[in-house]
């Protein structure tokens, strides 16, 4: 009869281990679903077991061809709609943020913006601030329309 020393490789189990065995082997898991509603539209709904957030993309959907059942899948508003809110402004501020989206300054905050362009404007950068707050908006790596 041969003895197994406590704490030994052969006494240990592995998948439900007090260190939590299971959460660290178990692979991320995800359930992806189209939903089509009267209300909401078509939409692609995610659920990840390891995400922060769920996904909810409004989607629409049509085949590759004409005689394909391939379906193609896009989004069905793009994140990005900056036309009309820039177009509602008054001309400085339109310039201004029209400006600062060509040019996609190092400024990455709006009292850096403010500082920036103030002169240039002939307004207080809590003037230009409080304004470019409504038009822009900076994503970590450039600036977008809000």
């Amino acid at each position: 009869m041969t003895h197994t020393p406590k704490g030994s490789a052969e006494g240990m189990t592995v998948a439900s281990s007090p260190i939590g065995g299971r959460a660290i082997a178990a692979g991320a898991r995800a359930v992806i679903a189209l939903r089509n509603s009267g209300k909401h539209g078509r939409r692609i709904q995610t659920a990840i077991n390891r995400a922060t957030e769920d996904l909810d993309l409004k989607v629409t959907v049509r085949p590759a061809s004409e005689s394909s059942e391939v379906p193609i899948w896009e989004r069905a508003h793009p994140k990005l709609q900056c036309e009309p809110s820039i177009q509602a402004t008054t001309p400085w501020q339109r310039l201004l943020a029209e400006q600062i989206l060509m040019e996609q300054p190092e400024e990455t905050s709006m009292a850096g913006l403010a500082h920036r362009y103030a002169d240039a404007v002939g307004k207080g950068d809590s003037t230009i601030r409080a304004e470019l707050r409504k038009l822009l908006v900076h994503t970590g790596e450039k600036w977008e329309a809000a």
